[in-house]
């Protein structure tokens, strides 16, 4: 029996599918990567739930250091106001 093309393409990388999403890739990246199309990787989203599981785990972490980046940088700005007052 023939291996389906997610379980050849997409399967064996699911560890580094979340290292992508962590790194900020988006969808159109990631599948240029596994060399299908963006349609596709949507597709095995909806198909197979451990492949969405980690694009979301992966994906958690980007906005979690986005938002340590934004209050760092609110932060910051608080600190250039509170200066000028003085």
């Amino acid at each position: 029996m023939a291996k389906s093309q997610y379980s050849v393409k997409v399967e064996p990388y699911l560890e580094l599918i979340e290292g992508w999403t962590r790194e900020g890739l988006v969808m159109s990246q990631i599948a240029e990567k596994l060399g299908i199309s963006k349609t596709t990787l949507y597709k095995y989203m909806q198909e197979h739930s451990e492949l969405s599981e980690r694009l979301k785990k992966g994906g958690k972490f980007q906005t979690h250091k986005w938002r340590m980046n934004c209050s760092k940088k609110r932060l910051v700005l608080l600190g250039l106001r509170k200066s000028r007052l003085r």
